[in-house]
């Protein structure tokens, strides 16, 4: 903890008690560590769950691939 202390130029606890006790800018830190975390997970649940996609997709491709692999993939892909 010391050394984030010293990358963020503050104090977060205080030591002048026999055991270090978390300061008012130690909690203010802990709440905003705590929100950006929760942030994060909403973040990866949000790109995570989607049921179905929407948009337009352009896609291009050769003329010989437009006979053969590429309906088999939009088939695929429409599934």
């Amino acid at each position: 903890m010391k050394s984030l202390e010293e990358k963020l130029r503050v104090e977060l606890f205080d030591r002048s008690g026999w055991r270090p006790t978390v300061n008012a800018k130690g909690c203010s830190f802990l709440k905003k560590a705590i929100e950006l975390i929760d942030l994060y997970e909403e973040l990866i649940e949000d790109v995570s769950n989607f049921d179905e996609l929407i948009g337009a997709l352009h896609i291009g491709a050769v003329n010989t691939i437009m006979s053969g692999t590429l309906p088999d993939a939009l088939l695929t892909l429409r599934a």
